[in-house]
């Protein structure tokens, strides 16, 4: 039964931090602190995704924090360039990696 909820909740909170990230604008001296915090939900629901070995949905999270960063646009690119080549570089490690032959 937790498992469910706990499910429900991760899934729900991807559009939540999304629909806060397009509606802060309307915050005009608010902005870039409601930024800043949807930024800051986004890492902390995407590090508990990665220890729940959850990685699709800890995707989702690193891109909102990439979109939802109080970081000016060139930097902003650059941050999610630079954590899709640490994505890739993870596929092809854990691809490759040597693993032991099985006993005879």
């Amino acid at each position: 039964m937790f498992h469910k909820i706990e499910n429900v909740i991760d899934w729900v909170s991807i559009p939540v931090l999304l629909i806060g990230a397009s509606l802060s604008y309307l915050t005009a001296s608010y902005g870039p602190l409601l930024g800043l915090a949807i930024c800051m939900g986004g890492i902390v629901l995407a590090g508990r995704a990665v220890q729940l070995k959850r990685y699709f949905l800890a995707s989702g999270f690193i891109a909102i924090v990439a979109a939802s960063s109080p970081l000016p646009i060139a930097s902003r690119l650059f941050l999610l360039m630079g954590l899709a080549s640490i994505g890739v570089c993870a596929t092809v490690f854990a691809a490759f990696r040597t693993r032991p032959e099985p006993a005879a």
